[in-house]
C-alpha cells in the first residue's frame, strides 16, 4: 500500500460518563516485509464528531519503529507483554457531570498520506479505548 488511512468511530453513549479514556493504536511490524515506515511519521488523531462537524481534540505525529532515532519529543511505541506494540493516541473525557450529548461520536484516526512511498509489513490489532479514571 502507499496510502494509510484507518478510522474508527464509536458513539459516546457507549462509553461511561464522567470517565477519561486513553486511545491506543495497537500493531505489530513484521520483520520480513516491513518497509516504508522507517523514517516516515504517521499521524494519530482523536476528534469529536457531531451534527455540526468534526472537532479535533488531539493530532500528533509518531514513528512506528521504536529503536530508530527520532526528533526530540516525538513519541515512539512500546512493546506490550503480549508481544504487540502500542502507542497512545491521546485522551478523551466523556460528558461533564453525566451530560452525554446525543449523536456524538469519538473518531480515532491513523494516517500517512503525505508521502506516497510503498509501505508493507504493518499488522493492526486495533485501536483500544481504556478508562484511565
Amino acid at each position: 500500500m502507499c496510502w494509510l488511512d484507518i478510522k474508527r468511530a464509536i458513539s459516546t453513549k457507549s462509553l461511561s460518563p464522567n470517565t477519561t479514556y486513553g486511545a491506543y493504536f495497537v500493531f505489530k511490524l513484521t520483520d520480513a516485509n516491513y518497509t516504508g515506515f522507517e523514517s516516515v511519521p504517521v499521524k494519530l488523531s482523536i476528534s469529536e464528531v457531531d451534527e455540526t462537524g468534526r472537532h479535533p481534540i488531539v493530532t500528533h505525529s509518531v514513528y512506528l519503529k521504536p529503536q530508530e532515532e527520532s526528533p526530540e519529543g516525538v513519541p515512539r511505541p512500546a512493546e506490550r507483554e503480549d508481544g504487540w506494540m502500542e502507542i497512545e493516541m491521546g485522551t478523551y473525557k466523556v460528558g461533564v457531570d453525566g451530560d452525554v450529548r446525543e449523536n456524538v461520536f469519538l473518531e480515532t484516526s491513523v494516517r500517512q498520506t503525505e508521502i506516497l512511498n510503498w509501505k508493507s509489513g504493518l499488522l493492526m490489532q486495533g485501536i483500544e479505548l481504556r478508562p484511565l479514571d
